[in-house]
């Protein structure tokens, strides 16, 4: 491995009855592809909309993309949280899915366009 490669990590966190955050950290490739499909399926089994945060994300390829095309297509809501300044968000840009999928600057922000009844608990 490059100096400098740091694995990629998938974490996941409920905040509500259907309402869940996906952060990614490192660099995603497809060594990673098994951690973040692990991570959507355990939010499959209740989640609706989904928080992917990558404000800690290095790097990210067509594998994490594909994740989040396969996933928005079989119904889930997804609010991508990636700064403008990130690598991650440079990616995103470039295949057009800053154009199919809500994107944020701030998870605080993705929170306030979550869906009503997908709201996170009190």
């Amino acid at each position: 491995m490059a100096d400098g490669y740091r694995l990629g990590t998938a974490e996941v966190e409920q905040l509500g009855p259907s309402l869940w955050v996906l952060e990614l950290a490192g660099e995603h490739d497809l060594a990673t592809a098994p951690v973040v499909d692990a991570a959507f399926s355990r939010i499959g089994v209740t989640g609706t909309t989904v928080l992917v945060e990558f404000t800690q994300t290095s790097f990210i390829d067509s594998t994490v993309v594909g994740a989040l095309v396969k996933r928005s297509r079989a119904g889930e809501t997804l609010l991508l949280v990636v700064p403008r300044s990130s690598a991650a968000r440079r990616t995103l840009d470039l295949v057009g899915i800053t154009d199919l999928l809500r994107t944020f600057e701030t998870r605080d922000e993705a929170l306030l366009a979550v869906p009503p009844e997908d709201a996170p608990l009190a």
